[in-house]
């Protein structure tokens, strides 16, 4: 089909050529520069000459991804020279001004290739016209397909229902705990399937009985001193959207109607905001500044996030004087639902884009193909941090990402945590298919403005307030983007 589809586009630009009119090929109408579809050869194979100028975040996990894929890029494509550019501080910020300044100059060559993205970040640079449509890509490609790749992935990496970013992994959330402070206290693990309720007797119980210990954390630091239990950023997208859709919450339904003033709002906000005033989870500050730092340093018992930080919570820095948390379990969030709906879980994944202008296209789709082949998958999960984005590996068990917990952490550790109900994975796609690209960000704001401030009113009264204002700001948003 796919090649029938390419013959008769080329067929018809013939056409419109001899009548001495011009078409300009439909993969480069909108998105992407005229010139970077007919640049592509599709049958490019190992031997293929040329370089590749690849951005990405400057974390430790960050470069251990992409030091993996290049690698595995360079084993196949020895012939490409690629050039690898950390980028440091407001990352989307940096990248999106070189791309505008590219853009000015036309000089598009002073831009990256390809650069790493997360999902949040998909639609704002959607919006700033620096991405490519991998989907038109894919459609020519008859040696590529995406049948194995998670479909939630896909979803997340996708606007108005066209691949912009190659997905890389799956990040399901889960909940790391120190195997070290319940030891301590004499508390059985944390275990797959917990209820709400469950979840908040176990705080209780944990809390009750560190409060009288005497064992100290590596440091030589008293358990008892924890200023908290739960490490976790809970305005974070993937876990704020879960647990108001596991309370029954909604942000805008299928008619484009801001629905985020209710009382499932209310309730689930009022949730979090009790664990935070009990003292078993941190202030909404703390866990934006620095989410996961205490659970690192072993002064919290529990921390909420994805697989891609494994590597970084494991591991010491003496020159940090951080110990990292080696005694280390993970099991699925609890139910949030308490049982009384679907489970629910914050997924979702990170990749890879094109530039929409890149001078190596050839070069740049052939590494993100190679990022979604399994060669480049088990180059990635030998890190550690990776949870793979084909279907094909996550229940395998001779894939390196579970066999590298196995070898590094020990088989009791439950890699299905990582996948556990993964039908139950769910994103900000659920509500942004119903309100145009240019208010996404503003209604996640607000999202994050709503639980701030809710969890900062004293009165009940002004907490109810603060989601009133905040659907009032949705709406308005909305408004505004569908001018």
């Amino acid at each position: 089909m796919k090649k029938l589809l390419l013959a008769i586009l080329m067929a018809s630009m013939l056409i419109f050529s001899l009548c001495g009119c011009t078409i300009r090929d439909p993969s480069d109408i909108g998105q992407g520069g005229i010139g970077v579809f007919d640049n592509i050869d599709l049958d490019a194979d190992s031997s293929y000459t040329g370089a590749l100028r690849i951005a990405y975040g400057s974390s430790d996990a960050e470069t251990l991804a992409i030091n993996a894929f290049v690698s595995s890029f360079n084993e196949k494509y020895p012939n490409i020279e690629v050039e690898l550019v950390p980028i440091g501080g407001d990352y989307s910020s940096n990248v999106l001004n070189l791309a505008r300044s590219a853009a000015s100059l036309n000089r598009p060559e002073e831009m990256y290739d390809v650069f790493w993205l997360a999902q949040d970040y998909v639609s704002s640079f959607y919006q700033s016209d620096v991405l490519y449509p991998l989907g038109k890509i894919d459609e020519a490609d008859t040696n590529f397909d995406t049948s194995d790749i998670v479909e939630l992935a896909l979803d997340v990496s996708s606007v108005n229902d066209t691949l912009y970013m190659m997905p890389r992994d799956y990040n399901q959330v889960v909940m790391y705990y120190n195997k070290d402070v319940f030891d301590a206290v004499d508390m059985p693990y944390p275990t797959d399937g917990m209820t709400r309720t469950e979840f908040v007797e176990m705080l209780e119980e944990l809390q009750t009985r560190i409060s009288t210990s005497t064992a100290k954390n590596g440091y030589g630091q008293y358990y008892r001193d924890m200023d908290f239990l739960v490490d976790s950023n809970v305005c974070w997208d993937s876990m704020i959207w879960p647990l108001l859709k596991s309370f029954g919450a909604e942000i805008v339904n299928e008619n484009g109607e801001v629905v985020f003033d209710s009382e499932n709002t209310s309730e689930a906000l009022a949730f979090w905001k009790d664990l935070i005033q009990k003292g078993y989870a941190c202030s909404i500050a703390q866990g934006k500044s620095a989410s996961g730092t205490q659970f690192r340093m072993q002064n919290a018992a529990l921390f909420f996030h994805v697989r891609a930080t494994l590597t970084d919570i494991l591991t010491a820095d003496p020159d940090k004087e951080v110990l990292g948390v080696q005694n280390i379990g993970v099991v699925a969030i609890p139910d949030f639902s308490d049982g009384e709906s679907e489970y629910y879980v914050g997924a979702g994944s990170s990749g890879y884009a094109m530039y929409s202008n890149t001078v190596h296209p050839t070069e740049a789709w052939l590494f993100l193909k190679h990022i979604v082949s399994v060669e480049g998958q088990q180059a990635f999960s030998e890190t550690g941090n990776c949870v793979p984005v084909l279907k094909t590996l996550l229940n395998d068990e001779n894939a390196a990402w579970r066999t590298w917990s196995e070898e590094t952490i020990g088989s009791d550790f439950n890699n299905d945590a990582f996948i556990y109900k993964i039908e139950g994975g769910t994103t900000t796609r659920d509500f942004y298919q119903y309100i145009p690209v240019a208010a996404q960000s503003a209604v996640l704001n607000c999202i994050d403005e709503a639980m701030t401030n809710y969890v900062a009113q004293p009165s009940q009264t002004f907490a109810l307030q603060m989601i009133k204002d905040a659907a009032s700001k949705m709406t308005t948003a909305i408004a505004q983007a569908k001018g």
